[in-house]
């Protein structure tokens, strides 16, 4: 999907959750061109990649198209981003780094980490208490998965076909890390 056009790099600990919700949220809805049903010709725009800390004071980067958000699409990035985000605080390691890009008919959330473990769709009951995110975001994504990372911290993204999706052997590790991310919009 190209370059991200927002990132956002966050200490490891439950308090970048909430960080991570909100500035997903607002750079969704300063960056991002509608999303649309139709396929037509697209615009060509401009777009900067930036990084920034948790704890900063905003987000600062911008694209050429500034678009509304839906309401509903906008709640259930964040509710997939902290799902995401709070997987990586708990069961990773080192900082975690979401990264935010988006086309007319794609919005789609990276969130990295340095754990070698790979993420579990786990198929709890109702009643169970935790243990539910993977199977949200598996659930609600128009796509997910998950790219190991090189030495250098970089996702090793090859190819579509690369990618751990749903129903892969999740028990295998990466020597680096892994972003795990997730898609809404258009299904391909």
């Amino acid at each position: 999907m190209g370059q991200p056009v927002m990132q956002l790099v966050l200490p490891p600990r439950l308090s970048s959750v909430p960080t991570a919700r909100h500035w997903v949220r607002q750079a969704y809805q300063r960056c991002c061109p509608p999303h649309t049903e139709t396929t037509g010709g697209t615009e060509d725009t401009e777009t900067t990649e930036t990084t920034e800390t948790g704890g900063g004071a905003g987000t600062t980067g911008s694209a050429g198209t500034t678009g509304s958000a839906g309401t509903s699409e906008t709640a259930l990035l964040e509710l997939l981003t902290t799902e995401a985000v709070a997987n990586a605080v708990l069961h990773g390691a080192g900082p975690v780094i979401v990264q935010l890009s988006c086309t007319e008919q794609v919005v789609r959330v990276g969130v990295s980490d340095a754990s070698a473990v790979l993420p579990v769709v786990r198929r709890n009951g109702p009643r169970v208490i935790g243990g539910h995110g993977m199977a949200l975001i598996e659930t609600l994504a128009s796509r997910w998965g998950v790219h190991p990372r090189t030495d250098t911290g970089e996702d090793d993204d090859t190819g579509e076909g690369d990618d751990t999706e749903a129903g892969s052997d999740t028990s295998a590790s990466t020597s680096t890390g892994k972003t795990v991310w997730f898609e809404l919009g258009a299904r391909t």
